[in-house]
């Protein structure tokens, strides 16, 4: 069974969010199927690297990540991953917070927790 059907495409950089979710999930899988999940963590990024295409390697090595996060699988997808997160949006959030109304189902100490959650974006 080829790599390609476990993991899909290499991670697509123009959709880099959703790909790298995607890829995330398939590369657990590709590690236990393979029995790799138990290998030294050097091991793991290496796979990893092996595996994410051309392109987004090229974009982890732009990144200049200290050498310690390239030996270590977990580091390097942390790193992957809080850097391609989407940007909070401080309009669009009040945006929210001034629209955001009341369920009928919603208890009033779930509205309020909801709207505390849409301030701190508002920031």
């Amino acid at each position: 069974m080829s790599t390609t059907k476990i993991l899909g495409d290499p991670v697509d950089i123009d959709n880099i969010a959703v790909s790298w979710a995607q890829f995330e999930k398939n590369f657990k899988y590709f590690l236990t199927t393979h029995k790799s999940d138990s290998e030294d963590e050097e091991v793991k990024a290496a796979i990893l690297m092996a595996l994410v295409g051309q392109p987004m390697r090229d974009l982890v090595h732009s990144r200049d990540l200290p050498a310690a996060t390239m030996e270590n699988s977990k580091d390097i997808k942390k790193a992957i991953s809080e850097k391609n997160k989407p940007k909070e949006n401080p309009l669009f959030a009040s945006y929210e917070l001034h629209h955001r109304r009341r369920k009928d189902s919603e208890s009033l100490e779930d509205f309020s927790r909801a709207l505390m959650e849409i301030v701190k974006r508002c920031k």
